[in-house]
């Protein structure tokens, strides 16, 4: 796929598909984020940031947590804990001040994604060798 290319090109482009994948399934990554740590509701004329402002960009956060290891693993053939660490760095310190539950779904949804996108290249790999 991309694997001929630059590793530049192909973690800017595994980043870019971490990032459209978010924003299209980020409404269902809110939900669970409403489900799990029920946050405050609130509302006010004067409030720059709205209640529903905050909870969809925490539903984009997560989403691209779970996206990013996914993506990584799924196109990237070298170098990959290292693009996954240059593009997780800022999501983990928007949800490292939460506290430890908030931790705790950071590293499950990380997992997570990350078993799924090994799982997916494995099957990839395994479909390539079949067909030759």
């Amino acid at each position: 796929m991309l694997e001929k290319k630059s590793i530049i090109l192909t973690t800017f482009c595994s980043y870019v598909a971490s990032l459209l994948l978010a924003l299209i399934f980020f409404k269902i990554f809110r939900e669970v984020y409403v489900w799990q740590f029920n946050p405050p509701q609130f509302s006010s004329i004067l409030s720059l940031w709205s209640n529903n402002f905050e909870l969809n960009f925490s539903g984009f956060i997560y989403a691209y947590i779970f996206f990013l290891p996914l993506v990584i693993l799924l196109i990237l053939a070298r170098k990959r804990l290292l693009a996954w660490v240059m593009g997780i760095i800022i999501p983990f310190f928007l949800v490292a001040p939460g506290g430890t539950k908030e931790l705790f779904w950071f590293i499950i949804l990380t997992l997570a994604g990350g078993a799924v996108g090994w799982l997916l290249r494995k099957g990839m790999e395994m479909y390539q060798a079949k067909r030759k």
